[in-house]
C-alpha cells in the first residue's frame, strides 16, 4: 500500500488495518509461456465476511493465492474487473451503510419476482439497512425500463448509484472507457420506509 505525505512530507495516517483485505486473482498467461497472477490489497470498514453475500464478490479470485489453479488453457487477459469489483463493493457498502444479503426469505424472493415482471433485472443482489429496511440492486446492461414511472405505479421507489460506487460496472476498462452496466437501487412494498441511502 503507498504512502500519503502532507506538504511537509510527514505521512498522513492511513486507514485502520484492522481489516485489510487481499484477493489473489486467478493466474493468467500473458506470454503463453509463464503465469501471472495479479492481486489488490484495500482497507474497508469490515472484514471479508461482510461483503461476501454479494454475488460478484470475490468471483475469480481468492485471500489464498495457493486454492486457484489456473484454468486449462489460462487466459491471456488478467482478471482485473473482477479484483476491482470486489474492491467496488466494499466501497458501495461501507459509504451506503448497506450490508448484501442471501435471498432468506419467500417474501424477498417474491418482492424481487414482481420487480422482474416488468422490468429489466440482471445481476442482482439483495441488501439490508441497520434498520432492516431492503432494498434490490439491480445492475443490467440494458435500461432500467422506457418509462421509469411505471416503477414508481408499481409502488417502487429507485434511484441510480453514479458510476463511481456502482459495485457490478460490467464491460468497463482500465482506458477510462465507461461500463456497460448501470446500477440501480430499488426499494418497494416489502421496506415499510422509503428509499434513505444518501449517495
Amino acid at each position: 500500500m503507498s504512502k500519503l505525505l502532507n506538504n511537509t512530507g510527514r505521512q498522513i495516517p492511513g486507514p485502520t488495518t484492522a481489516n485489510v483485505i487481499t484477493l489473489f486473482a486467478r493466474p493468467h498467461c500473458p506470454s503463453h509461456k509463464s503465469y501471472v497472477q495479479q492481486k489488490i490489497t484495500f482497507a474497508p470498514k469490515h472484514s471479508i465476511n461482510h461483503y461476501i453475500a454479494y454475488p460478484y464478490f470475490g468471483v475469480h479470485c481468492s485471500p489464498n493465492r495457493h486454492k486457484l489453479y489456473p484454468s486449462q488453457p489460462a487466459p491471456q487477459e488478467p482478471y482485473t474487473e473482477w479484483l476491482l469489483r470486489s474492491r467496488r463493493c466494499a466501497l458501495f457498502a461501507d459509504v451506503t451503510g448497506l450490508q448484501p444479503v442471501k435471498r432468506s426469505s419467500k417474501k424477498i424472493h417474491q418482492w424481487e419476482s414482481n420487480i422482474r415482471a416488468g422490468y429489466s433485472v440482471d445481476h442482482a443482489s439483495i441488501w439490508i439497512s441497520s434498520t432492516g429496511s431492503v432494498f434490490l440492486l439491480n445492475e443490467p446492461y440494458q435500461p432500467l425500463l422506457k418509462n421509469p414511472t411505471d416503477l414508481k405505479v408499481a409502488g417502487f421507489t429507485h434511484i441510480e448509484i453514479p458510476l463511481n460506487l456502482s459495485p457490478y460496472c460490467g464491460g468497463g476498462s482500465l482506458d477510462g472507457n465507461a461500463p456497460g452496466t448501470r446500477s440501480y437501487l430499488i426499494t418497494g412494498p416489502l421496506c415499510q420506509t422509503t428509499c434513505r441511502v444518501v449517495l
